[in-house]
């Protein structure tokens, strides 16, 4: 995810210099420091370094810290994954972790629902103003970190950060019946220069502290396991404690690390939400739905069915995926109401189309579609707009354009079509 945001934003170069590349040189500069000199004389390759001139050291760290975080470029993904807990979440220490998780949001989630009914009869009631801030500061601190740390029940991961990584993959299914993993490549596409940097730089800063932290664990069991291997710790008292301080501060670091992510992810989460929230209008229109759904109940169920046909290839609700009498306005709020009908004689259907703006401001660019059904063909010369001539573009469907349609008033749309054959 993170290298189609640089790409789009142009930021590749600094997203690998930030998330990888920093943390590599810190890693070989305090391996040099603290770990290599643990090691048997023949295993050191410190004395060679030391011998040769001080530009081929310098060339040498910096060879070793790219290789290293190219590496770390390439692993991103898995290492991200590991930090969530998916390779280990069906383990014993994944499990134990989950049910933990799990008793938290279900106590969160009982907080709110013991609250929720306390509030409702005090919304509106100025003599318990009171009251009703205290409840529902209360309620507010409960659902926050059950929209933003937490997703469904069903999700919940043994990690901190896979939850409210997962919580923010959730979040278009929760909030809009959006299946987010298979429609995000519709909305990236969308996304401005500017808001795929700002989603990049929250990357980028997650994935710096994660491979901090990956590094002062890899830091950690070098460390003990050169300690096991030659015990020259084991030589004095000092060395001992050396030896089990540097494990300590190595531990403490990428357990640290680990913990600073977690509030980054959050903000990484709110920038992921608002591709979601800004753009959903646009790829309606790019998947052929050029109304906007009137009500959020609408819109799910219209996103749930474009979900089930990308993901199974199934229509559950067909009703959804009727293009016939779409509809395109500016501004794309307007308030219209369209009625259609037909009159046939004589062989001949008339089609109407009316369109009634019940806003309080006039509405322009009106665009209606309208499919023929099999059989119908178009008679030349017989559209209008109003009560002027109108010769509609393409074939089928067949597109009218109204200049403007007035406040408060109506514009009907007419055109004639032969009867199929029997």
């Amino acid at each position: 995810m993170g290298s189609v945001f640089s790409a789009i934003s142009g930021q590749i170069g600094k997203t690998f210099a930030i998330g990888a590349l920093l943390p590599s040189t810190v890693f070989v500069l305090l391996a040099q420091l603290f770990i290599a000199p643990m090691a048997p004389l023949e295993l050191r390759a410190l004395p060679i370094i030391r011998s040769i001139d001080s530009q081929w050291q310098l060339g040498l760290v910096v060879a070793l810290s790219t290789i290293l975080a190219t590496l770390l470029y390439v692993m991103n993904n898995s290492i991200l994954r590991f930090y969530e807990g998916y390779p280990w979440h069906a383990g014993p220490l994944g499990e134990w972790l989950t049910d933990r998780r799990k008793a938290e949001l279900d106590r969160l989630a009982a907080g709110q629902n013991k609250i929720k009914p306390l509030i409702l009869p005090l919304v509106g009631d100025e003599t318990n103003e009171t009251a009703f801030k205290t409840l529902n500061a209360r309620y507010m601190s409960l659902t926050l970190p059950l929209l933003c740390e937490f997703p469904k029940r069903a999700s919940v991961l043994p990690t901190r950060l896979g939850n409210v990584i997962r919580s923010f993959e959730n979040y278009p299914e929760r909030q809009y019946s959006i299946a987010a993993i298979t429609l995000w490549p519709r909305f990236v596409p969308k996304l401005s220069k500017e808001h795929a940097a700002v989603i990049d730089e929250a990357k980028s800063g997650v994935d710096l502290l994660l491979n901090l932290s990956c590094l002062a664990y890899v830091s950690f069991l070098t460390t003990l396991a050169l300690g096991v291997a030659f015990p020259i710790p084991f030589a004095s008292t000092r060395l001992l404690g050396l030896w089990l301080l540097r494990m300590g501060v190595f531990a403490s670091l990428g357990y640290g690390f680990y913990r600073a992510s977690v509030p980054l992810a959050k903000r990484w989460g709110e920038s992921v939400r608002a591709a979601f929230d800004l753009h959903r209008a646009a790829v309606l229109r790019d998947l052929g739905f050029e109304q906007k759904p009137e009500t959020l109940e609408a819109e799910r169920d219209l996103w749930n069915s474009i979900s089930q046909q990308l993901v199974y290839g199934e229509v559950v609700t067909t009703e959804a995926w009727r293009y016939r009498g779409r509809v395109s306005v500016q501004p794309a709020d307007a308030h219209l109401t369209l009625s259609r009908g037909v009159a046939i004689e004589n062989g001949v259907r008339t089609v109407f189309v009316e369109i009634r703006n019940d806003g309080d401001q006039p509405v322009s660019n009106v665009t209606i579609n309208e499919e023929l059904e099999a059989g119908h063909e178009y008679l030349w010369a017989t559209g209008s707009v109003g009560a002027t001539k109108f010769t509609p573009s393409g074939s089928n469907p067949l597109v009218f354009r109204v200049a403007q349609v007035a406040a408060g008033e109506a514009t009907v749309i007419t055109y004639q079509t032969t009867m199929p054959k029997k």
